[in-house]
């Protein structure tokens, strides 16, 4: 009985041992989404495309999103991830895993737009018309405008395009116009347009004429 003493403490340790081991192991993480992104579009950078970018400025390029998250540009997101080294044409950040994510942006879409800056003759050809302005938001490099529109179907292609020009009062401002193809039919329809502004990296307000002639003003990149 002399003998089992030790052996037992011996024991005792080894069990604590392996029960801490196992507690803190990685494999046992559980994600809890604690850190905060915005999902934003770098695709004029070589070889990038959607980056999350972190509240220090940490750019983190996504191999994969837990549940087939799908990632969208001026997203607002909560999420974890474990850091995958890989070779990446990007090289702009981090490669990393999404293991846990959800989002925070309260901006719906019904449909999402283009945007471009046109050239200036390109700009003075385009035609702006067919729409009235209903409301409009604008967060995390994602503008929202909210129109009434006729025509046969509510699917179309929608087109923001800026002008090449900036007018000089601060903030600046820049004339866009609101392009797609008109349709004969008179069927009303109301939606929800959204257009990744990211380009537009300071403050600025868009000038947008509708139907009714109402100039509206719409700050971006705050």
């Amino acid at each position: 009985m002399k003998k089992s003493g030790p052996f037992l403490v011996l024991l005792a340790f080894i069990l604590s041992t392996c029960n801490l081991t196992e507690s803190t192991s990685p494999r046992n993480h559980v994600p809890t989404c604690q850190t905060h992104g915005i999902v934003k579009d770098f695709t004029g950078l070589d070889g990038c495309g959607l980056l999350i970018v972190k509240d220090d400025g940490q750019k983190l390029i996504p191999l994969s999103v837990v549940n087939n998250f799908e990632l969208k540009a001026g997203q607002e997101i909560m999420f974890d991830y474990v850091v995958e080294p890989r070779a990446n044409i990007c090289m702009a950040g981090e490669t990393v895993n999404i293991i846990c994510i959800r989002e925070l942006n309260n901006i719906a879409c019904d449909q999402n737009g283009n945007f471009r800056i046109a050239t200036a003759l390109e700009y003075d050809t385009l035609q702006s018309v067919g729409f009235t302005v209903m409301d409009y938001s604008y967060k995390n490099d994602l503008l929202s405008i909210d129109i009434g529109y006729s025509g046969c179907s509510p699917e179309r292609v929608f087109n923001l395009i800026g002008s090449p020009s900036i007018i000089k009062t601060w903030p600046p401002q820049k004339e866009v116009k609101l392009v797609f193809d008109q349709q004969p039919c008179e069927a009303y329809f109301r939606q929800k347009i959204c257009f990744d502004v990211s380009m537009i990296q300071s403050q600025m307000v868009f000038r947008l004429e509708d139907n009714t002639g109402t100039v509206h003003q719409i700050k971006v990149g705050y």
